[in-house]
């Protein structure tokens, strides 16, 4: 006790904004951890306007495009593959996490209310988007994992483009169907 009665009224406070900081993260580590956030997160996403889930499911299948890309880059014949400085194994998670949201955010949209036309588009564009995943992303991952990156390359530019394509063309439509509405005030 005697340690702390030397300090001034300021190294104290100091001390106790240490500790206070130090227990906040610790409780939001305790979270993430937990998976706590996760179901705030899915909740969020079923709420969500259309326009933004169907922007966010854009959003999430162009990083998963760019992570394919990035993955091709690894090939050791790549004169710049030294340069990269993020390890190929932390793309895997990142493109996991995304699909993963993609799906939530799918569920959501499918749940809320459709008319017949927006139904059928929304099949289309889910069936397009799971040909970009399994035909595209995930077989280029494979490929690169399995240091094929000749075929690699080849399925990023034959299959994976083309089918990003068809799904960016889906969204589009989708797009047009739900407007996004500029604030009243």
């Amino acid at each position: 006790m005697s340690l702390i009665s030397n300090l001034s009224v300021k190294q104290r406070l100091l001390v106790l904004l240490i500790i206070i900081v130090g227990l906040a993260g610790i409780g939001v580590l305790a979270v993430q951890g937990t998976g706590a956030g996760n179901a705030t997160d899915t909740a969020v996403a079923d709420r969500q306007p259309p326009h933004v889930q169907i922007a966010r499911m854009f959003d999430l299948a162009s990083q998963n495009r760019t992570l394919a890309l990035s993955a091709v880059q690894y090939d050791p014949r790549n004169s710049e593959a030294q340069f990269i400085t993020q390890p190929f194994s932390s793309l895997r998670p990142q493109l996991d996490r995304n699909l993963a949201e993609l799906d939530r955010i799918k569920q959501g949209y499918q749940a809320s209310p459709m008319s017949e036309n927006e139904q059928r588009l929304f099949a289309q564009v889910a069936a397009d988007h799971q040909t970009f995943v399994d035909s595209g992303v995930i077989a280029v991952f494979d490929a690169v994992e399995n240091e094929r990156f000749d075929e690699a390359k080849h399925l990023f530019y034959r299959e994976l483009d083309p089918s990003f394509e068809r799904f960016r063309l889906g969204i589009e439509s989708l797009k047009k169907l739900h407007p996004e509405v500029a604030p009243q005030g």
